[in-house]
């Protein structure tokens, strides 16, 4: 079942607004939210009551009824009317007018929607792209060719350098593997060791703060200094 109900505004005891509800407790009627602009600036200027017209009825008749009240009384955004309705009624998209603005976030909302819709499709096609002997030929060409920056550079040495071959992997567990470590106290020489973790053994420190000794974080720790050497 269904109701029909009508805003009145209190500034001129006249109806601002037509709709429709289907809670058994005029929720619908009663709620300020998902309202449109019009709706909205109405109340800002003037409170408003809710007047039930039509209740317990069938939600066909409901639009019905909806839609002779709206073309009864007319549309502000058509200057037909009073009403701040911005459809004909019935199904909420009669007649309706698209602001600008709605029709940015529409168009927003399809760009997004095409965006990953060809996203799909690339990942699709690399599932299936075969890369032929040719090919392969041309992208070694290309990276021999390819003049590469000294930071980059620098940066595919440090990377091969933190290799673990080991493990196979990158990251915390190749420390052993990166460089060696130079111990230091009262600015003399201690000893070198095969990775933080080693000289964190030996010196019984920490190798999350030796780490962060050599890289700068920290001054020393347990009176140590020490540097990293890839000699």
């Amino acid at each position: 079942m269904a109701y029909v109900y009508e805003h009145i505004r209190l500034d001129n005891n006249t109806p601002f607004y037509i709709g429709i509800g289907s809670d058994n407790i005029y929720k619908r009627a009663n709620e300020k939210t998902r309202r449109n602009n019009i709706w909205k600036n109405i109340t800002k200027k003037t409170a408003f009551k809710v007047n039930i017209l039509f209740d317990n009825i069938s939600y066909q008749e409901a639009k019905t009824k909806e839609i002779e009240l709206i073309k009864k009384y007319g549309r502000i955004d058509l200057r037909s009317g009073i009403l701040s309705n911005m459809t004909d009624g019935g199904d909420g998209t009669i007649n309706k007018i698209y602001t600008k603005e709605y029709r940015e976030k529409l168009s927003i909302a399809a760009k997004k929607r095409d965006n990953k819709i060809n996203y799909l499709k690339m990942l699709e096609g690399r599932k299936n792209y075969i890369i032929t002997e040719d090919h392969k030929k041309s992208l070694s060409i290309a990276a021999k060719n390819k003049k590469l920056s000294k930071d980059h550079i620098l940066k595919i040495k440090n990377r091969m350098l933190l290799y673990n071959p080991s493990k196979g992997k990158y990251g915390k567990d190749s420390y052993n593997y990166k460089f060696d470590v130079l111990a230091y106290k009262d600015e003399h020489f201690i000893s070198r060791y095969n990775g933080i973790h080693e000289a964190a053994r030996n010196l019984n420190l920490s190798a999350t703060k030796i780490s962060a000794v050599i890289n700068g974080r920290r001054n020393h720790t347990g009176g140590y200094t020490f540097k990293k050497s890839y000699e």
